[in-house]
């Protein structure tokens, strides 16, 4: 796959809105993707941390917010929330929010749901509930379940699949002590995966060159240094954050970015 560079970024995504809806992994998600539109560099350990403030997906049906890409997933944050038997809410919600997206946006709109990465057998995220300490020693294994079930839903409502999971299978030391998060690396490689994606989509052509890394080694810049983790600036972005109405899906923020230049 080749590795795209931010100014190839920037081409690619020109004048396009994109959202990225989901938890905390789709979170970062979006922050990796923003400076990637700034610059070859990572993000730092403060900004994988760092958490946004959402505002309000009604804004969404407006002319001036007409999506061309949304990137989605939500999976772990309502499986640990919906006690022993979480099948039966999830599911509904799936399509609850799925009907809704349908009714929400355009045909002309990139849909791509990412599955669930894989987790750590031990698991200390925050967001687990202190009641109930069992529910999260199967999670590892009820993430693959719940990815079928979203990767089916997501299918019959017409959006692309990205199979995360499958992705970082083997990529466990790229995953935080948390058991659940990831680091700057491996959410660079995550970016040039939606990005190749999109760009398959689109029929947009990538430049014919070997792949200039490996994510799993320094990510190089196009000068051939590594690339450095720097806080980005927001000079070609028009971000807006929203936070969707009602429960669909819980825990679930939108995030959005208008490339402009």
């Amino acid at each position: 796959m080749v590795h795209l560079f931010a100014s190839e970024v920037r081409q690619l995504l020109h004048n396009k809105f994109v959202v990225v809806l989901g938890d905390s992994i789709q979170r970062t998600v979006y922050k990796d993707l923003v400076l990637l539109l700034q610059k070859d560099s990572l993000l730092t350990y403060h900004q994988l941390k760092e958490k946004y403030m959402e505002d309000i997906l009604e804004e969404l049906r407006t002319d001036s917010y007409t999506p061309d890409v949304l990137i989605m997933n939500s999976c772990l944050w309502d499986l640990s929330r919906y006690g022993k038997n979480p099948w039966k809410s999830y599911r509904q919600n799936l399509e609850s929010l799925f009907q809704r997206l349908d009714e929400t946006l355009p045909e002309s709109c990139l849909r791509v749901w990412n599955t669930a990465m894989p987790l750590g057998q031990h698991i200390t995220g925050s967001f687990l509930p202190r009641d109930q300490p069992l529910c999260t020693a199967s999670l590892h294994k009820d993430v693959v379940e719940a990815n079928f079930y979203s990767f089916t839903a997501a299918h019959r409502h017409r959006f692309d699949v990205l199979d995360l999971h499958f992705h970082f299978r083997h990529s466990q030391q790229f995953r935080q002590i948390d058991g659940v998060h990831w680091n700057e690396f491996a959410h660079r490689h995550l970016s040039q995966l939606l990005l190749a994606h999109v760009a398959d989509a689109w029929e947009v052509e990538l430049p014919n060159r070997r792949p200039g890394y490996q994510w799993n080694k320094r990510i190089r810049g196009r000068n051939g240094k590594a690339a450095e983790r720097q806080p980005h600036a927001s000079s070609c972005l028009e971000c807006v954050r929203f936070l969707p109405p009602g429960s669909y899906i819980s825990n679930t923020s939108i995030l959005t970015f208008h490339v402009t230049s």
